[in-house]
């Protein structure tokens, strides 16, 4: 069955203070963290190999929002 082609408006409503901005992205730093652990837990792999790949992902995190600033 083939699916509607209606296109969809979405609006974002960002904080207007810069605290408010600071919160969003801890926010949505916390919950994308929560996405990568609950992917690993899922992974047909023992626990050592899932503690190595959650460092790794950590670490390149960090490395390319370092690059952003």
């Amino acid at each position: 069955m083939a699916r509607p082609k209606d296109s969809y408006i979405i609006e974002v409503h960002y904080p207007k203070s810069q605290g408010g901005l600071i919160e969003l992205r801890r926010r949505l730093g916390k919950a994308y963290i929560e996405f990568i652990k609950g992917y690993i837990m899922g992974l047909p792999i023992c626990g050592e190999e899932k503690d190595e790949l959650y460092i790794k992902i950590i670490e390149r995190i960090r490395l390319n929002g370092e690059n952003c600033d």
